[in-house]
């Protein structure tokens, strides 16, 4: 949420330089601030066009690299985009040959109140369009990201920051994150879930419950990093952490 393509330069660069034969693609996600659709910033109207999105950001890819194997890395919101997407991918083309899922959103939407939940159900069909903030929604001032960053200090600083979403883009949110296990039963790629002890977002044994869905738990390998904060690539074991995803992609047995 509120990130862009840049966010994965550290990634990128570190694949670029670790291993051979590798392409690293980002997309601008719709709804955040990069999206040309002004209008469009800290909105959407359905999953579906994130979920469609993807798959045509994908045939583009394949397009031009018909014989390569694609892997997903979702991190946060992307997470859930990416794990909803695979379970609805019709076929290869539009889909990955793996998945990794860093810091996943899971189980807030529990920790939010009840109350809190069904008025943000009925507001979002009320006053779809109306926007407001996660801090505002949470309750929280500060929102520690990485080990020496809060989340407003972090994101208000990139140039495509969106400082409030609408209701019916949070609303989709919480659905989202409620049918998470039902989409990893779906799911028997190979997976990698990255998370860290200390991120707000996302419980550890969530994250373990979660891991536990996917329907060939064999394939699935979950590193945990009880010492990191939610945005793993920019916290202070990123080196560590890009070298497991890395050394995960090179243990793949894929076509």
């Amino acid at each position: 949420m509120s990130g862009a393509s840049q966010d994965f330069q550290n990634l990128g660069t570190h694949l670029q330089e670790s291993m051979q034969g590798v392409a690293v693609y980002a997309p601008e996600l719709r709804g955040q601030g990069n999206d040309p659709v002004t209008s469009r910033r800290g909105d959407i109207q359905s999953r579906e066009d994130w979920i469609n999105d993807l798959r045509t950001f994908t045939r583009l890819v394949r397009q031009q690299h018909p014989q390569a194997c694609i892997i997903w890395h979702g991190e946060s919101m992307g997470a859930l985009i990416a794990l909803h997407g695979l379970a609805s991918s019709p076929d290869i083309r539009s889909g990955c040959n793996a998945l990794v899922l860093s810091s996943p959103i899971v189980g807030i939407h529990r920790e939010v109140p009840s109350w809190k939940r069904n008025i943000l159900h009925l507001a979002s069909r009320l006053f779809p369009r109306i926007k407001i903030s996660l801090e505002t929604l949470g309750g929280k001032d500060e929102v520690l990201v990485t080990n020496d960053s809060i989340h407003q200090e972090q994101s208000a600083s990139n140039p495509y920051h969106v400082p409030a979403f609408t209701l019916r883009l949070l609303n989709t949110l919480g659905d989202m994150i409620e049918s998470s296990p039902q989409c990893a039963k779906t799911i028997s790629l190979p997976v990698l879930i990255l998370h860290g002890g200390h991120d707000i977002f996302s419980r550890p044994d969530a994250v373990q419950a979660l891991s536990e869905q996917f329907s060939q738990s064999n394939s699935v390998r979950r590193n945990f990093y009880p010492e990191s904060y939610h945005l793993l690539l920019y916290g202070h074991e990123r080196d560590r952490i890009l070298s497991d995803i890395s050394e995960w992609i090179l243990s793949l047995s894929l076509p």
